[in-house]
């Protein structure tokens, strides 16, 4: 699994208790297995995130 990847997981599963008590908040019962699907999306948000800032650091170099 590459380092990135690993790394955003870590960070989601950081929040997730955050997250979870929100959902709960809302009547909504939500478990780790449920959001894995939205874990892909954060994933490629955070990758074009990524992409989108190291392309910008590049150009301020130039």
């Amino acid at each position: 699994m590459p380092k990135r990847k690993i790394d955003y997981l870590s960070i989601a599963m950081k929040y997730y208790p955050e997250v979870k008590k929100k959902v709960s908040e809302t009547g909504l019962d939500v478990h780790k297995r449920d959001l894995l699907p939205f874990m892909d999306l954060f994933k490629a948000m955070m990758n074009e995130a990524y992409d989108k800032g190291y392309k910008d650091g590049m150009n301020a170099q130039k």
